[in-house]
């Protein structure tokens, strides 16, 4: 390694307080010294079943994220079969952004000390609990509303270590030149889920007939006839949650028979080489002026916006100038994350073949500004500050056009936040940097999502909050110092 490789790995050193662990791989250290690592003595394999490793924890992230977004694409349906009202349904998704407000430190103690095996566990185990609280068929009223956030709050808490872990499967598992693509695939996966969560709910539970959007369900049927409906429509709410409850279930059976913490040899050098030990490290990171930029430009941007994706149907239901029906919007909301996904693998792709030129901050870069373009064209149609004579079809289209674009744009951030947070901050944990990033991420979404709970708020704000987030990532992106720090640990031989 020669001088500034060194340079660049001690960067964060104190010499009373730098301390390093070895992975698994070898037994606990302390020691400063890099010559001092016996690296000769490890021979570095890639194995196939990375593959399937990828394919149960992607699944799980899957599994997750349509289970947590299960009301927004059904609202209509659930307002009138629970009684519910907006606030609600924003209170259902806000306990998945709690969860991961309050867990990441925990679950990134449980990924360092217990390994990606037991991580697993405690997350489908949640994800099981929540599940099953779900299809219980708990007495209208009260008590059905109470359990079905315990059941939301589970789910979340099974949230954590999918978004949280992507950056540590794909080191732990994976070679350099796949490292980047295999984090897409394990990010990405919950945009997936996202996205068929929209498909499913309105597939598979009919929307109630309305006299307009703005006014309460049915009031021209008797009362008889509203009970009758009711029923039917919780009798098919009560499938899709069985659904729901099957395959996660199955993915359970999966990781209990077969999800090991790691390879038997590392993929590389970067797997085995030292990392803070985990209290110095989250100690040191919420001290790392590059860690807030980064945080809060993955916050400000694809936060806002992936809370925003979960009331989508509240905020074109609402909006007179689009008048998207709960059909409508959930096929947008499936376009916008299905098509984002599939381009946040190609993006992270195209930063693999790119490596050698650091290309990542100039990504973000240009992935923020089409966002901010599309998102802002989409504002000045939807509140009719530019008025174009569109039919009601032609209206649709260029609204579906420009939401998928800025989707696009939010999800190909992902893997490329994950994977620059590992290289300028290195040698902090992976599990530690994407731990404390969701968090960060999370309250920013959180916070979106609370404003829905105060009585009267409305809607019309929730456009200009995304927009203003865009607006406020371009001066941190600008800011961030995109120096790849992890590379010295790659260089070392074999």
């Amino acid at each position: 390694m020669d001088s500034s490789s060194r340079n660049d790995y001690n960067e964060f050193s104190d010499s009373a307080t730098y301390l390093l662990y070895k992975t698994d791989y070898t037994p606990q250290s302390s020691n400063n010294d890099l010559d001092g690592y016996d690296y000769q003595g490890y021979h570095c394999r890639v194995y196939k079943r990375r593959w399937y490793i990828l394919l149960i924890y992607c699944s799980v992230g899957f599994s997750n994220y349509i289970s947590w977004n299960t009301w927004d694409p059904i609202q209509n349906t659930a307002k009138f079969v629970y009684g519910w009202n907006n606030g609600i349904i924003s209170l259902l998704a806000d306990w998945g952004l709690l969860t991961l407000i309050v867990f990441p430190p925990f679950y990134a103690a449980l990924l360092k000390k217990k390994g990606l095996r037991r991580s697993e566990l405690v997350t489908i185990g949640c994800m099981f609990l929540g599940a099953f609280l779900r299809i219980i068929p708990w007495r209208m009223g009260p008590i059905n509303t109470l359990m079905i956030n315990v059941s939301q709050f589970c789910t979340g808490a099974g949230g954590i270590i999918p978004m949280a872990g992507a950056s540590l499967l794909s080191i732990t598992w994976f070679p350099p030149s796949e490292r980047r693509f295999a984090t897409s695939l394990a990010s990405g996966s919950q945009q997936f889920g996202l996205a068929l969560s929209f498909l499913l709910g309105p597939l598979l539970v009919e929307e109630p007939i309305s006299d307009s959007f703005n006014s309460s369900f049915l009031e021209f049927e008797a009362e008889e006839t509203r009970v009758e409906l009711r029923t039917q429509y919780r009798a098919e709410i009560q499938t899709y949650l069985r659904i729901q409850f099957a395959l996660v279930a199955v993915l359970t059976a999966c990781i209990i028979i077969y999800f090991p913490a790691r390879p038997p040899l590392p993929p590389s050098n970067l797997s085995i080489s030292g990392r803070h030990f985990f209290g110095y490290s989250i100690r040191l990171i919420v001290k790392q002026r590059r860690f807030w930029i980064l945080s809060f430009t993955y916050g400000f941007f694809s936060g806002l916006f992936n809370s925003y994706l979960a009331i989508l149907a509240v905020d074109l239901a609402s909006n007179p100038h689009l008048q998207f029906s709960q059909y409508w919007s959930g096929w947008l909301g499936f376009a916008t994350t299905i098509i984002g996904a599939a381009t946040s693998v190609v993006v992270a792709a195209a930063a693999d073949l790119l490596r050698a030129y650091n290309p990542i901050k100039k990504l973000l870069l240009a992935l923020l500004t089409t966002g901010f373009l599309a998102f802002g064209v989409f504002i000045l149609l939807a509140k009719g500050i530019v008025h174009i004579e569109l039919s009601s079809m032609e209206m649709r289209v260029l609204v579906y056009v420009l939401v998928i674009i800025t989707g696009c744009a939010s999800a190909s951030t992902v893997p490329l936040i994950f994977e620059i947070g590992s290289d300028i901050l290195y040698p902090i944990p992976e599990e530690v940097i994407g731990s404390m990033l969701v968090l960060v991420q999370n309250t920013c979404g959180l916070m979106f999502l609370m404003v829905m709970l105060v009585p009267g708020v409305g809607t019309n704000w929730l456009d200009y909050a995304v927009f203003g987030g865009m607006l406020a990532s371009f001066p941190m992106i600008y800011l961030m110092d995109d120096k790849n720090r992890r590379i010295s640990a790659e260089l070392l031989p074999n």
